[in-house]
């Protein structure tokens, strides 16, 4: 789903495109601006947004549903999913005081789930090592 909101300023700013994702089967949505969704922070997901190539299958791109959204397989916890697009939000780059803070309020299950979908969702090594980290403390 792609949805401009202005950002309110003195001075005229371009408008900030978001891109909405949502679980399958889940009520779970949650919003990214579109210029976090690069090659180094989550190549899978730049991949969902972009359009195919010329020549490609279009059906090979993403699932989109009847709101717009892009479709994801998981997590399946909201917060397990909270965690992973912020830290996509973030550029793969969370503070590790935040990312520790937020780790440790993930009950069991919503950790082994945010495990399960780290590589889906983010690329940069040190950012996977230290949530993996944070999860499994």
């Amino acid at each position: 789903h792609r949805c401009v909101t202005a950002i309110a300023s003195p001075k005229e700013r371009p408008q900030e495109e978001y891109i909405t994702f949502t679980v399958r089967g889940q009520s779970l949505s949650e919003q990214v601006p579109k210029r976090a969704l690069t090659e180094e922070v989550s190549p899978i997901l730049m991949a969902m947004v972009e359009p195919p190539p010329e020549g490609d299958d279009p059906l090979r791109r993403a699932e989109v549903d009847a709101m717009g959204r892009y479709v994801l397989e998981g997590p399946a916890s909201r917060e397990a999913f909270a965690l992973l697009v912020e830290c996509v939000r973030q550029g793969g780059m969370m503070q590790s005081s935040e990312m520790s803070r937020r780790a440790a309020e993930l009950d069991l299950e919503s950790r082994i789930e945010a495990c399960r979908y780290v590589d889906y969702y983010l690329l940069p090594g040190r950012s996977k090592m230290q949530l993996t980290k944070e999860l499994f403390g």
